[in-house]
C-alpha cells in the first residue's frame, strides 16, 4: 500500500481531510468517529514522538501518523481504544519493517508514555 498522500507531519489535517484519508485507508471505526462526533481542534501528526520516523531505510512514519489519529480520536478514560490503538502501531511497525523488535520496543515505549497524550473529551 501506498502512503505518499498523507500529510507531512506537524501540518494541521482538517476533518475533511481526515475523512478522506480514513476512506482510502479503510479505516472505518475512525470515519465513523469523524462523522458523528468529530474533534473539535485540528489534528497535527508529529511524527513518531521520541522515535526517528525513519529506520533502516525504511518510513515508519505512516504508523506513527495512524497511531497519532487514533490518540486524536480516542476519548479519555477509554483504555480498550487506547490499547488497540498501541497493538495496531506495533502491527503497523512490524508490517513496515519487518522487524520483531522494533515493533515491540515501540508498542512497550507507547504503553508506558502514550497515556499522556490519549484522548479528548466526550462531547455529548
Amino acid at each position: 500500500m501506498s502512503f505518499e498522500n498523507l500529510p507531512p507531519s506537524g501540518k494541521p489535517v482538517s476533518i475533511d481531510e481526515l475523512k478522506d484519508i480514513c476512506a482510502n485507508y479503510k479505516l472505518f471505526n475512525e470515519l465513523q468517529i469523524l462523522t458523528n462526533d468529530p474533534p473539535k481542534t485540528l489534528f497535527i501528526c508529529n511524527g513518531c514522538t521520541k522515535w526517528p520516523d525513519e529506520v533502516d531505510g525504511i518510513s515508519i512514519y505512516p504508523a506513527c501518523f495512524f497511531h497519532d489519529l487514533r490518540y486524536y480520536l480516542g476519548y479519555k478514560g477509554d483504555s480498550v481504544s487506547r490499547l488497540r490503538a498501541d497493538i495496531e502501531l506495533m502491527q503497523d511497525v512490524l508490517n513496515l519493517t519487518h522487524n520483531v523488535i522494533m515493533a515491540e520496543l515501540m508498542f512497550t515505549g507507547v504503553r508506558r508514555l502514550g497515556g499522556a497524550y490519549y484522548g479528548r473529551e466526550r462531547t455529548h
